[in-house]
């Protein structure tokens, strides 16, 4: 599991940040597997940021996980729990 370090905090602005720790599944992994993208950096328990997309054309709630040390988009929260 990662370590959550001020160096992570410092990344986003305290205003808009609130950590919490939750599990849950990513969808559309595979999508981003087929775009060419490299999940194999990404482990069980590393930290992400969950970014709101807002002005999705399919999902008007979708939420974006983006994995924290490598800034890669993996997929989306799924949608009972964004």
């Amino acid at each position: 599991m990662g370590v959550l370090t001020e160096d992570i905090l410092g990344k986003y602005p305290p205003e808009t940040t609130e950590v919490v720790e939750f599990h849950s599944k990513v969808v559309g992994t595979t999508f981003r597997e087929q775009e060419g993208i490299d999940l194999s950096v990404v482990e069980n328990g590393d930290f992400v940021v969950i970014d709101a997309e807002i002005g999705n054309p399919h999902d008007a709630t979708a939420c974006r996980v983006v994995h924290n040390e490598t800034g890669t988009h993996i997929g989306y929260l799924p949608k009972d729990t964004a």
